[in-house]
């Protein structure tokens, strides 16, 4: 585990330095900025920040860059409001990512024959973790074989481990590693207090360093 230290000292990055995608403003904010150097690497990741820091851009360039290694990208929210509104921002023309193909799979859509090829084909797979705990599961029955062609795991709002609903997401997890180990797993919270234990869980889980930005 690498945890990175003084984040209020990081030289701001030019947005412009990020050559997958285009973002409107010039540089990235300091959260950002000290990401940066990790974006592209086997990492995982796990950034606990207050909200409004900035995480979800962290995310959006290590999806990116995921992506141009021709990998699929994973996005858990803990909500199906909170997934239909990523996906909406995802696929607006004002988002790069509408260059992708962006897919949603709630408890909202049915996983019909069309869905199935539809997420088959998708670049980014915008979920719910329990909608990821019931496709791990049933892997091998309904050909969601598409798993493992995912580069990289992200979790939204990664403090619902603590909560009720936890051990849904725990185990999707566990299951989802369990079948592909080489995708890099990102967490992101901003009232997760356990960053140490969770950092070595993921590690844990698929045996790559964790990087921590508390």
């Amino acid at each position: 585990m690498t945890v990175v230290p003084c984040i209020e000292q990081t030289p701001l990055v030019q947005t412009e330095k990020f050559e997958l995608g285009t973002y409107p403003f010039e540089y990235f904010n300091q959260l950002q900025s000290a990401y940066y150097p990790y974006y592209d690497t086997g990492f995982n990741v796990l950034i606990a920040a207050s909200t409004s820091s900035g995480k979800t851009i962290c995310a959006e360039i290590s999806i990116a860059n995921t992506i141009a290694q021709n990998k699929k990208a994973i996005f858990l929210c803990p909500m199906k409001a909170l997934s239909t509104e990523r996906y909406d921002d995802w696929t607006s023309k004002e988002h790069y990512f509408s260059n992708y193909n962006v897919e949603i799979l709630t408890g909202d859509h049915k996983l019909t024959d069309s869905k199935k090829k539809a997420i088959k084909n998708a670049d980014i797979v915008i979920m719910t973790s329990e909608m990821l705990d019931t496709r791990t599961r049933f892997i091998s029955n309904e050909d969601n074989h598409w798993l493992y062609e995912v580069g990289i795991l992200v979790v939204d709002e990664a403090h619902l481990l603590t909560t009720e609903r936890g051990p849904a997401l725990e185990v999707g997890l566990m299951n989802f590693t369990q079948h592909n180990k080489q995708a890099r797993l990102m967490l992101l919270s901003a009232t997760l207090s356990n960053t140490k234990q969770i950092a070595k869980w993921l590690e844990w889980l698929n045996e790559k360093q964790t990087i921590t930005i508390d």
